[in-house]
């Protein structure tokens, strides 16, 4: 057990997560695994519906169910942000008044973070 902590705590340390393949563990880079689309994120950590729902007689399922849909939303919410954040970058304007509201709070965090 030592070994595979180990193994896991030095691939955090490169900014790399260790995940269980049918080939063994893979060490991976976070910022490249986050990259992939939500189901195949969500396959790849064995959360997905299907398969947090076989477990449904241990307790466990609840908060990986929770944790499934807690990812989806993240996800939803950063794909709406980083398309906000293209359209700032090309110039596009506004589809409607909610993506104008995001452009204005990207704007404003970015102008904080500019003289912060």
């Amino acid at each position: 057990m030592s070994e595979l902590k180990d193994k896991i705590l030095e691939e955090y340390k490169n900014g790399n997560v260790v995940i269980a393949t049918p080939e063994g563990l893979q060490g991976t880079k976070l910022s490249e695994f986050i990259k992939q689309p939500t189901d195949g994120l969500l396959y790849d950590l064995n959360r997905n519906e299907a398969v947090v729902l076989t477990f449904i007689d241990d307790p466990k399922w609840i908060n990986d169910y929770a944790v499934c849909q807690i990812i989806r939303e993240l996800k939803s919410k950063v794909e709406t942000l980083e398309g906000a954040l293209d359209k700032i970058a090309t110039g596009a304007q506004p589809a409607n008044d909610r993506e104008a509201w995001i452009f204005v709070e990207i704007a404003t965090k970015i102008a904080c973070d500019a003289v912060s």
